[in-house]
């Protein structure tokens, strides 16, 4: 497997907020009505699944900024300075709760690495608390990160009727604030990437290719 960038570069995906399997756009994955064509070709490049967790992760600390406005575009500088206070606020929570640093930037990339938001979903309740996500919605995240990484066969209607309960939550608890494009992939088309397959999904990560850079 291979990361999103190199997904949407192989299929000529000009936007990161668009899915490369089915080319939704990201105002639209909420919006459930709404199913178009996959791309049979896109499901060979699987889930991305060593950065599937980051990116989980990193969708719910950006929310979690926003819970106080509700809004997902911040067009005001009122409303960019209450984010940024509230940031503010959850990153000194994780720090002194959990002894993280999140979303802080260094010199390649930022905090947000596998071991922070493998932290996160280990202990959901205490990031849920901190975050003030719904814990229900984290717990799930948690579930089908690991099953999709456990390296074993997954029944794939039995995933298919989680992933989908899943999305489900998401929009009716977060409808104004769009899911990643990563989290979207995984809800919508995660039952048909893994039954693409020949081998369990969790066995074709791309963390072979990052051991090596």
């Amino acid at each position: 497997m291979v990361d999103g960038k190199v997904c949407n570069g192989a299929t000529h995906t000009t936007s990161t907020l668009k899915c490369y399997i089915c080319g939704t756009i990201s105002e639209e994955f909420n919006d459930l009505s709404k199913r178009k064509d996959v791309k049979e070709e896109s499901l060979k490049f699987g889930l991305s699944i060593l950065h599937a967790r980051i990116r989980f992760f990193e969708n719910l600390l950006h929310l979690s900024y926003k819970l106080p406005l509700r809004k997902w575009q911040l067009r005001s500088q009122s409303d960019k300075d209450a984010v940024k206070e509230k940031k503010k606020e959850i990153q000194q929570k994780f720090r002194n709760e959990m002894g993280l640093i999140v979303d802080v930037p260094g010199k390649s990339g930022n905090s947000n690495d596998e071991n922070t938001s493998r932290r996160f979903f280990a202990d959901y309740e205490l990031s849920a608390s901190v975050t003030g996500i719904d814990v229900n919605l984290v717990f799930r995240f948690k579930i089908i990160l690991e099953a999709i990484s456990s390296k074993y066969k997954i029944n794939i209607e039995t995933f298919k009727e989680y992933a989908s309960e899943t999305e489900k939550l998401y929009v009716q608890l977060y409808q104004w604030h769009p899911m990643s494009p990563n989290i979207h992939k995984i809800l919508r088309h995660g039952a048909e990437v893994i039954s693409s397959t020949l081998l369990p999904i969790g066995q074709l990560s791309e963390e072979a290719v990052e051991a090596r850079k």
